[in-house]
């Protein structure tokens, strides 16, 4: 976990699970289940608000105190029983000490039908750093799962909620959750309407409650405890706040026309994208330009899970520690059998005075040997079956390689995803709130949403035309004999064990060249690279490598591009006062491309980044809780790139 946040501790007193910090316990063994039942489950309303649902309807739960998941997993349970056909819920907990795996197994195992249910849920529950978790179970239910203090969790939510679960311990032992400020912004991510339930009872809470908007009913508590609180919202405050930033704001516009989707590009980007999409039903089909999917960045023959985990950088630090787990789930779920990928560890060596430094202050930010541990020279040497050039480093247990063009073409196979390949997509056009798609210059299909994945192709269509990319061209080295390494090893290049008798090395950065031919000098640096960073077992003979040259797009930023788009000509006009002024608060509503949405941009990080960005996209179209926070959301927005054209000219004055 990150510095700032930690595991609970808990102890078992006479069978039951007790939290030393509050004071308190877990839960009831003989009625725990019950009580989650009778406060959340019939004093919420929930049974009458599913009951009524229409067809692709989403519902939103969010939770204060996730603790055990009793209430995440009676509710599971009676969704399974009761949700109509073509419905989903999504489930938003937000917990600041989250139980370890193994002590929220034990204690699950206390309640035979809440672990029966649990599965699911317990194969995704790891690697939980401090920040956004999407888990997702059967019957088109969707947690997000918030490591968080639960006041700033609350600031950084972006999705209005049905039912509002209000857990957690006591409000005697645990004031922090329960004072005028949380309330005030559970408000505010609610509509009339909204209900909510709590076991609370207490005098402050009531009154606040009723200061905030909600009616609010006592009612008879659960067992020994005389009274509960339940009741809904009835007075929503209108806010008098100027918007900062309304060009990234989030458009909360109904899409439940949308059924069919088009997305072009058939590498990682426009796979885990599709698979998000068809997973959620709606009709997806993948434009290639080429004769098959993953021809491109995405066709190497090995590929390295691994983020960008500097602790300075906020954005790439959340973007990379919300994917890490997501993928690693992902992958392992497709392949059981490894048959395109190993889990063997990443090891990240420090191989200058800046990376050690990084690496050090990592092992200090996150306290969690199953996510990353410090080894020195002897130890890498035990897990690499290679000495390194270098005294130390660190190791990432769940870091892995794999075959991503094996990965692109499991994940279209999922579902029905309709793939269309040597389909060059030449021009888009709305048209009555169609999208028509300009195909080889010849025929055309329409579609109510259009994706853009098409990497360094995105500045193709007159709608993206001049959104800034940097395009840069990677070599990559294969050999076809016996890898040095029996983990991936990361320094200024990677190293990759065997894969079907080849092994991976590279690779080169250049910003000047884009054309696509291997060269015995890329070759060359390639093994320069890995021979600085450890002691080869025998010479790489060059004459006998292959290898694969691509662009891979990124920003000056270093973060992906991911959401609705505005108009360029329309944004530069509306927001010209961003020249004059970078602070200044504008009054007006942004204006988006009606149904047009990018992915992209991920640079090396692809692997790693997509699944997370798919289901962002997914998110945007359904309008439902995206799996990142609202800063993140808008670090990564389309939108960003226009606006920094223009605050530029305010530097530059």
């Amino acid at each position: 976990m990150s510095a700032d946040t930690q595991y609970a501790e808990i102890e078992w007193l006479n069978g039951v699970p007790f939290s030393p910090m509050f004071n308190d316990f877990y839960c009831s063994c003989e009625s725990g289940q019950e009580e989650s039942k009778y406060v959340f489950i019939e004093h919420s309303q929930f049974i009458d608000k599913i009951k009524s649902l229409k067809e692709n309807s989403h519902f939103t739960i969010a939770e204060a105190g996730f603790g055990a998941a009793s209430n995440f997993l009676t509710t599971l349970i009676k969704w399974k029983e009761i949700a109509p056909p073509n419905t989903s819920l999504h489930y938003i907990s937000i917990e600041k000490y989250p139980l370890k795996p193994q002590d929220l197994k034990q204690i699950l195992q206390l309640f035979p039908e809440l672990y029966a249910n649990a599965h699911e849920l317990l194969a995704q529950y790891y690697l939980l750093t401090k920040g956004y978790h999407r888990i997702t179970l059967s019957k088109n239910v969707f947690l997000t799962l918030i490591i968080d203090d639960v006041n700033n969790a609350l600031t950084q939510l972006n999705t209005n909620v049905d039912i509002w679960y209000l857990d957690g311990f006591s409000p005697s032992k645990n004031e922090a959750m329960w004072n005028d400020y949380t309330i005030k912004q559970i408000a505010k991510l609610s509509s009339i309407n909204t209900t909510f339930s709590t076991y609370a009872s207490n005098s402050n809470l009531f009154r606040t409650l009723i200061a905030n908007g909600f009616h609010v009913i006592k009612a008879k508590g659960f067992g020994k405890k005389r009274e509960m609180l339940h009741g809904y919202l009835i007075q929503k405050s209108e806010s008098k706040a100027k918007i900062n930033k309304p060009y990234l704001a989030l458009n909360q516009t109904s899409h439940n026309n949308v059924q069919n989707i088009a997305v072009i590009g058939g590498g990682i980007s426009g796979a885990t994208t599709a698979y998000a999409l068809a997973k959620r039903g709606y009709n997806v089909t993948i434009f290639e330009r080429n004769s098959s999917l993953a021809q491109e960045a995405s066709g190497n023959n090995q590929g390295v899970i691994y983020g960008n985990f500097s602790i300075h950088d906020k954005y790439l630090f959340e973007l990379s520690s919300n994917s890490y787990r997501l993928t690693n789930h992902l992958i392992n779920l497709l392949d059981p059998d490894n048959n395109y990928h190993q889990q063997c560890g990443v090891i990240q060596l420090s191989h200058n005075s800046q990376q050690h430094k990084r690496n050090l202050e990592l092992i200090n930010h996150i306290n969690d040997q199953d996510f990353v541990r410090y080894v020195n020279n002897a130890k890498i040497e035990e897990i690499s079956g290679c000495k390194p050039k270098f005294d130390d480093g660190i190791y990432f247990p769940h870091g892995m390689w794999i075959n991503p063009v094996q990965l692109i073409n499991n994940l279209v196979q999922q579902y029905p995803i309709k793939i269309k390949t040597n389909r060059n997509i030449t021009k888009l056009e709305y048209i009555e709130s169609q999208w028509v798609l300009s195909i080889n210059n010849s025929i055309s299909e329409n579609f109510d949403t259009v994706v853009l994945c098409n990497s360094f192709m995105l500045n193709q269509f007159e709608q993206t035309a001049q959104l800034p990319i940097r395009k840069i061209r990677g070599q990559v080295s294969t050999s076809s004999s016996t890898s040095p390494v029996d983990c991936v090893v990361c320094g200024e290049g990677y190293i990759t064990p065997n894969y079907q008798d080849n092994f991976s090395f590279g690779a080169t950065f250049d910003f000047e060249n884009e054309n696509f031919n291997v060269t015995q000098e890329e070759h060359l640096q390639n093994i320069t690279t890995i021979e600085n960073m450890i002691d080869m077992n025998q010479s790489i003979d060059i004459t006998a490598l292959s290898g694969k040259t691509n662009i891979r797009v990124s920003t000056n930023d270093y973060l992906p591009i991911i959401g609705p788009v505005s108009a360029r000509d329309w944004f530069m006009t509306e927001y010209a006062r961003l020249s004059l002024d970078k602070n200044y608060f504008f009054k007006n509503n942004v204006e988006y491309i009606p149904n047009l949405y990018i992915n992209c941009g991920y640079g090396s990080k692809g692997l790693l980044f997509a699944s997370l960005g798919g289901e962002i996209i997914a998110n945007y179209i359904e309008n439902t809780q995206l799996p990142i926070s609202e800063e993140l959301r808008q670090a990564i927005h389309p939108n960003r790139l226009y606006a920094r054209e223009l605050i530029k000219k305010v530097v530059s004055k």
